[in-house]
């Protein structure tokens, strides 16, 4: 393999120069090689093409034609003939006979290989290329394939009618599904030998004992064997049959836990797929971190940190990184990147330098407006009830009149009060009563809030007769 990789790269220089003796020689050398780099040799006989030596060029693919047809290699020799064929105006017969010949030694076990042939005979074509493309995808598509049909599972193909240009895909059901030769790219992907889909067709007794004895094995094969990252849904999908459904909860929380495993998104729009290692897997999450939005990286932080304390501590130094700017572009999500890396490896002591510059410097209602967070929002909140102890029940009741959590609303009132400010809880209710539409989600708060058993006197004496007037009107209201 040594000598082939530097044969390769000999020849590349070669043609650079254009050497044409050591390109010959280098050919030739290459011819002995095993396996024959064919891909390669057809790379380097496009690039001499193109310098304009056009006879050399065909005479080393016609010496490699020969050597792989001699070597025994069908599916290579292949690859040539077409290549050669391509560089021929109008293809003789011979060549077309070859074209044909080296098609029927790569298919030798293609069962409708000769009823394909009688439809479209190679050798007596026009223009051969265009007619070996039409037979290689009715092969492709031959009886006992096993494919996905896309969107509704995987199964075997039990029928290729040439007559009426269609193909039957048997899945399992009551009555197969019938897809037309010239949709067969568009609705089927046939499925790599020992691929997970493939075993769910072949061997699905054996699949079974698998996915229930190795869930994480068992999920990162899964996944290989889909197109692109997968919803938990097409998980659930794919695993019909092999895991019971009463067993999913406790397979899915094992299963995902595989080092290889990556996640995308977030919430209900989660994707899965998998790395081709556990360092590959790392090493992308942090680029997924590095290149994220501010938003999102404190999701994709939270998940690269879970996988281990280094992943943490890499996760930790990234968002260290980022609050200087969002202290002064964005002092709310500055608040919230500090509550999350707080929680990592070396990001207390940040974290606390980060929050204690922001409760000195921001606006605090422009500071809390930034915080999406519950708890991160809660936690500022007491932190500027701390650190401005004479200012804190007049910002606290400004933010009565945007805080939309009841939870949070319940809090604030009931501290305002016992702190001596409830002429200032007034002061918002009124504000929340005059105008219910401006303050949706707190004139909702306070209908509900007025009928609690704990709640607090400036609550309870807006149980009046206008307040349940307005309620109807606010809730059709658009």
């Amino acid at each position: 393999m040594a000598d082939t990789t530097e044969n390769l790269a000999a020849l590349e220089s070669a043609i650079e120069v254009e050497d044409w003796d050591r390109v010959e020689g280098l050919w030739l050398e290459l011819l002995e090689a095993e396996p024959i780099p064919t891909a390669a040799l057809l790379e380097a006989r496009r690039a001499i093409w193109k310098a304009g030596r056009k006879n050399l060029a065909r005479t080393l693919l016609e010496l490699l034609v020969d050597t792989l047809e001699a070597r025994d290699d069908p599916g290579a020799a292949l690859a040539a003939i077409r290549e050669l064929v391509r560089l021929t105006d109008r293809p003789g017969e011979d060549l077309r006979q070859a074209l044909e010949g080296a098609l029927r030694r790569a298919r030798a076990g293609s069962p409708s290989l000769e009823a394909v042939l009688a439809r479209y005979p190679i050798a007596e074509a026009r223009r051969p290329l265009e007619v070996l493309e039409t037979v290689e995808l009715w092969l492709d598509h031959d009886v006992g394939t096993v494919v996905e049909l896309r969107g509704q599972g995987v199964g075997r193909i039990e029928e290729a009618n040439l007559k009426l240009d269609h193909l039957r895909v048997d899945l399992g059901g009551a009555r197969p599904v019938s897809v037309p030769i010239g949709a067969a790219a568009k609705y089927l992907r046939r499925l790599p030998e020992g691929s997970f889909l493939h075993r769910k067709v072949t061997d699905a007794e054996g699949l079974k004992t698998h996915v229930e004895g190795a869930p994480a094995e068992a999920l990162a094969e899964l996944l290989e064997s889909l197109e692109g990252p997968a919803e938990v849904a097409t998980i659930k999908a794919a695993l019909d049959g092999l895991l019971p459904p009463s067993k999913w909860t406790s397979w899915w929380a094992k299963a995902r836990k595989h080092p290889r495993i990556l996640t995308s998104g977030s919430g209900s729009r989660l994707r899965y797929t998998v790395a081709a290692g556990a360092e590959d897997a790392t090493r992308a999450q942090l680029e997924d971190l590095r290149s994220a939005d501010p938003r999102h990286r404190l999701a994709l932080a939270r998940r690269l940190a879970s996988r281990g304390p280094d992943e943490a501590a890499a996760a930790a130094a990234v968002l260290a990184e980022s609050l200087a700017a969002l202290e002064t572009s964005d002092p709310g999500l500055a608040w919230e990147t500090a509550s999350v890396l707080e929680g990592l490896p070396g990001g207390e002591a940040p974290a606390v330098a980060c929050r204690a510059r922001l409760l000195d410097a921001s606006e605090p209602l422009t500071l809390l407006l930034g915080i999406q967070d519950r708890p991160a929002r809660q936690a500022a909140l007491e932190a500027l009830r701390q650190v401005r102890p004479s200012e804190w029940t007049g910002i606290w009741a400004e933010w009565l009149l945007h805080e939309e959590h009841a939870t949070l609303l319940d809090t604030m009132v009931r501290a305002l009060v016992e702190a001596g400010a409830a002429d200032r809880v007034d002061e918002a209710l009124e504000a929340i009563l005059r105008n219910p539409v401006k303050h949706p989600a707190r004139f909702i708060w306070l209908c509900e809030a007025v009928t609690a058993k704990n709640a607090t006197e400036p609550v309870t004496r807006r149980m009046t007769p206008s307040l349940l007037e307005r309620l109807p009107d606010t809730l059709t209201r658009r």
